[in-house]
């Protein structure tokens, strides 16, 4: 059995909501075996235009993908907290908290054009999400995977009505977004 990874909520996030992302991610790290996990709590919702966008050249082009994902260009002010794991050796299905330096830096964004994901880890799993969840009854996530070549990316976002149902999917399908965020519910009692 996978070993559930846990974040730990603000004051101002919704325990719920914290949870789902916890629970999607120990779905994702079950399917993939990432070697690195970065969560990045971001202070509010973001949308869908945040997927694959790089950064703005010339004070006001912006750009989106190109040949390899970047670090999204969210200014480090928005950035409420990181969380980077380790998985714990190749025979086991377990991640460690450890150090890393921030993800998101102060620089230029046109800077960011040459911050590729894949220069960071060759085997990672990265994941913003959004904070403030408490007083919102929205909320987003967006996921970049990394192995090697092979680069993929996609964008969740969420509404509150009693529980937290997904909204909107993008470069994800709606029955597989659904999957990961239910795939490790506990079983009452547990």
């Amino acid at each position: 059995m996978q070993s559930m990874i846990t974040l730990d909520p603000t004051e101002h996030d919704d325990p719920q909501f914290v949870e789902l992302i916890a629970r999607t991610l120990t779905a994702l790290a079950h399917d993939y075996k990432p070697v690195e996990i970065y969560a990045i709590q971001i202070d509010n919702w973001f949308d869908h235009k945040w997927k694959g966008f790089s950064g703005v050249v010339a004070l006001q082009l912006g750009t989106w993908a190109g040949p390899s994902l970047r670090v999204p260009p969210f200014n480090p002010n928005r950035v409420i907290g990181q969380t980077h794991l380790r998985m714990d050796g190749p025979d086991k299905p377990t991640y460690t908290i450890e150090p890393a330096p921030p993800l998101h830096i102060n620089q230029m964004s046109s800077d960011n054009l040459r911050r590729n994901l894949n220069q960071i880890s060759a085997s990672g799993l990265f994941a913003w999400y959004s904070g403030g969840t408490k007083k919102n009854d929205r909320a987003s996530l967006m996921v970049y995977r990394i192995e090697k070549e092979n680069e993929f990316s996609w964008y969740g976002s969420f509404l509150k009505k009693e529980d937290w149902r997904i909204y909107k999917a993008r470069g994800i399908s709606r029955i597989e977004l659904t999957r990961l965020t239910e795939m490790f519910v506990p079983e009452p009692g547990d």
